[in-house]
Formats: C-alpha cells, structure tokens, sequence
C-alpha cells in the first residue's frame, strides 16, 4: 500500500514539472511568434507609406509627402538593416570576448591555485632556510659532499645542462612523448566514458572490466609491453596512455551520470534529441 502511494506521489510531481515545462515552453514560443512577425511589420511600413502618402499629398500637403514621406521609409529600412548588422557584429565581438576572458579567468585561477603558495611569505620563512641548510651541511661536513652536493654545485651543473648539454631539446622529446600519450588518452576515454554514463546497457557490460583493470599500476604492464611493443616510443606512449586514461575514464563517467535530470526535462519539453542533449547537456555538465 505505502508503495503503492509513493509511487502515485512520484507520478503526480512528475506531471506537475512537465506542465510547468509545457507553460515554459508556450510562453517562449508566444515571444517567438512576436518576435518573427515584428520585422514584417517594419517591411510593410514603406509599402503603406507609398501607396497612401501620394494620394494624401496631390490634395493637401504635396511638398511634404514627396519630400518627407519616401525618404523616411527609405531610411526606416536602411537603418533597421544596418542597426541589425551592428547589432549581430556586437553580440559576435562580445561572444568572442567574453570566451577569451573566461578562458584567461580559469587559466590565471589554475596557476594561482596551483603555484600562488610558492610565492607567499610563508613558503619563503621555510624554503630560505632549508636551501641554506643544504648550502651549508656538505661545505661544514655535517653530511658527505658525495651524498648531498652543495646547492651553488647543483646549480652549476643544472646550469651546464642547459648551456651545453641540450637540456632543453631532451625536455622537449619527453613533452613530446607525453602530449601523445595524453591525446590518445583522451581521444579514448571521453567518449567511453560518455557513453558509460548516458547509456545503461553498455554500463552494465563495460564498466565491470575497467573496474577490474584500473588498479593495476602502469609500473606492472612494464615487461608485457617490453615483450609486445619493444623498447621505444610505442612502449612509452602506452605507458602514459595507461596513467591518463582511467582517471579521464571514471571523471568523465561520474560527470555524465550526475547530470540533474531537471536540465534533461526542460531540454526534452523543448524537443532535443538525445545527440543534442550529449552535445550540450551531458558533456558540458561532465567539463562543468
């Protein structure tokens, strides 16, 4: 019985959000209908003033209606159109700008938090003094010079590396190696990871297997792809591909399957198919 009426309690909350979507979704298509018959409108206004104003004019006032009336019209539809052109102009040049910005806000958001606490007064009460403690330890004999370098002799030989042993292009090589395994990384994991979460059946069957594989640590795959790959840039690649591609996987997964089902409703009360619901509801929920 108790079930029985939490499920007729369910149904009746779900027909009252549908019918605020339906209301929704008839005020948004009133405005819509407002605003597609307002330009004709303003394309019939030189129409009337032509056929009207001439008539008007060889009777009462001529010199006004052929000197006022056509140019008035004339310049009605010009400026419309041109105050049309600025204005679509305007909004693209604001879309654009407003996107750059935000790109920056999160950029300079993830470096500070990131590195903001490197540069505080703080970590330097700490950092200063332990780097003169290194400095200090292997010259005074506290610890052997042979173990434990002093830091002017480690930037020294950091320093040489980067002058005359091609530092650099090595770093490069490795960046390299990485941005390949994070790309194929992600090419793989966001749709999988997508497809988990929007699609029940394929949940079911596939993430199992990767619960299973996910702990495995990357280090253990080393001699089965020593054996299978080689020693190379496909070893390596895999590797990395490895230790980015289980963390993209269950991120984007549990982002997809969170989604609130109240932006769901109202983007299906307003006629989207699933293809666009992924597109714009699913993935930006899953990145958001």
């Amino acid at each position: 019985m108790w079930e029985w009426r939490r499920e007729e309690i369910s149904v009746v909350k779900h027909f009252r959000e549908l019918r605020v979507y339906q209301e929704a979704f008839d005020a948004a298509m009133r405005i819509y209908e407002c605003a597609k018959t307002w330009p004709k409108e303003v394309t019939h206004a030189p129409t009337h003033s032509h056929t009207h104003a001439p008539t008007h004019s060889h009777t009462h006032a001529p010199t006004h209606s052929h000197t006022h009336a056509p140019t008035h019209s004339g310049e009605t539809g010009s400026t419309l159109t041109t105050s049309k052109e600025i204005t679509m102009s305007y909004a693209s040049r604001n879309r654009t700008g407003a996107g750059l910005f935000a790109a920056l806000s999160e950029t300079g958001r993830f470096f500070k938090t990131a590195f903001g606490s490197l540069v505080s007064i703080e970590f330097a009460t700490v950092l200063l003094p332990l780097l003169a403690l290194w400095e200090a330890a292997p010259r005074l004999g506290w610890v052997p010079r042979t173990l434990v370098p002093p830091l002017s002799q480690v930037a020294v030989a950091l320093w040489d590396l980067f002058a005359n042993q091609g530092f650099l292009g090595h770093i490069g090589i490795s960046l390299g190696r990485f941005s390949l395994g994070l790309a194929i990384a992600i090419v793989t994991a966001l749709p999988i990871g997508v497809l988990m979460g929007w699609n029940v059946f394929f949940r079911k069957h596939a993430l199992p297997l990767f619960q299973l594989l996910a702990p495995v640590p990357p280090p253990a795959w080393v001699p089965i792809t020593i054996v299978v790959l080689g020693v190379g840039l496909p070893m390596q690649t895999y590797l990395i591909f490895l230790g980015a591609f289980y963390p993209i996987l269950f991120n984007t997964y549990q982002g997809v399957k969170d989604t609130d089902p109240r932006y769901l409703a109202s983007a299906r009360v307003f006629g989207a198919s699933e293809w666009t619901l992924i597109r714009h509801v699913y993935v930006p929920h899953a990145l958001g």
